[in-house]
Order: structure tokens, then sequence, then C-alpha cells
């Protein structure tokens, strides 16, 4: 319930503009390049390893078909599960799984974050985008 909470306060400050004013447009044009070349999962891998974060949930968002508010606010209130989900839904494999949960700050992964990779090789990418149209509210993904 916690996490959930986070999520949505997360949300709440972006939708009321109370989140700390960040320079996405050099972001948007950058993806939005990338979707009339061609996205695909190495574009966003080289902008997570160069710590361009902003392109790479963008990128995300584009990917899972949500509002890049979804995407961000998750990724702000340190959401892995819904991180672990959302990358999975975009159809992206472990590698840029790890880059994700790695620019997470403040996460609360007790266990490590191996079980986050147990559930994301058990879910399909039909499976994730299943439980993600469902509700459009992202649902958890489940602990192994």
């Amino acid at each position: 319930m916690l996490r959930e909470r986070r999520y949505e306060q997360a949300r709440s400050r972006m939708n009321k503009g109370q989140q700390q004013v960040r320079n996405y447009a050099r972001a948007e044009a950058a993806v939005a390049l990338r979707i009339k070349i061609g996205l695909d999962e190495s574009d966003i891998q080289h902008w997570l390893s160069n710590g361009r974060i902003p392109e790479a949930l963008l990128a995300l968002a584009h990917l899972t078909g949500l509002p890049a508010a979804h995407v961000i606010a998750a990724h702000e209130s340190a959401d892995l599960r819904r991180m672990t989900l959302f990358v999975r839904c975009a159809g992206l494999g472990t590698a840029a799984l790890a880059r994700f949960l790695c620019t997470v700050e403040g996460h609360q992964a007790s266990g490590g974050l191996g079980r986050f990779f147990l559930a994301f090789r058990a879910m399909s990418v039909e499976q994730a985008r299943a439980a993600l149209a469902q509700s459009r509210s992202p649902a958890f993904i489940t602990e192994t």
C-alpha cells in the first residue's frame, strides 16, 4: 500500500506542477526523432548508459503506450515493481531492466533486486500487456 501511495503522490505532484522542474524539451525532441527513424532497445540502453534518463523514460512511455506522466511517476516514486512491469510491456530485455532499476533512487528493495529479475523472466510480454490493459492502472507483478 505504501508503494502504491508513493506512486500516486508522485503522479499527483507531476499533475499539479509541484515536481522539480526538468527540461524535457530536448528529451522529447530526441525521442521523437528516434521514433521517426526507428526506436529500439539499443537507443534506450544508450540513453541510460549516458545518464539521459528523461529520454529513456519518454521512450519507455512510447513503447508501452502509456502517458509519460505514468512512467515518470513510477520512476520518481522508486516503484520497482511498476518499472519492471513497464519494461516487460515494452518488450525490452533484462539488460534494459537492469539499467532502469539502477537509475531509480531511494528504492526499498529488501532482499535485493534478484526477485524483480525472476518476476520479469516469469512474465511474458503478452501477460504484462494484458495486466496493463486490464486496468490501465498497472497491476503489480507478483513477487517470487
